[in-house]
């Protein structure tokens, strides 16, 4: 499988299994009670080395809610994210690496 198959089913597992949200979606449903999570486009590019394959995903999600309260959304879209870093590292013979450099560099 591909790492965008791969990720994108373990986001949408992890959307629906709770995060604050009615469920998570692949592209706008088609009927869907708020708040739920939408999920976009899901680009990705190579970033293979000499030994070993790999890609850069970048992954769009979007909160949806009926509510007048920005508050609201943004403890949603904080559950949504919570929900997504608590994907496991280890999929389907994928590893996800770390989202920002750890250290400085010069």
């Amino acid at each position: 499988m591909s790492a965008e198959s791969v990720v994108q089913a373990a986001v949408l597992a992890a959307l629906r299994g709770g995060a604050g949200v009615n469920g998570g979606y692949l592209g706008p449903p088609v009927k869907a009670t708020v708040p739920f999570a939408e999920l976009g486009d899901l680009l990705g590019g190579d970033w293979s080395v000499k030994d070993r394959m790999g890609r850069e995903l970048r992954l769009l999600v979007t909160v949806r809610d009926a509510g007048e309260r920005p508050a609201r959304v943004q403890a949603l879209a904080e559950a949504v994210g919570a929900a997504i870093e608590a994907v496991p590292r280890d999929l389907a013979g994928w590893l996800i690496g770390p989202d920002r450099l750890e250290g400085e560099i010069n």
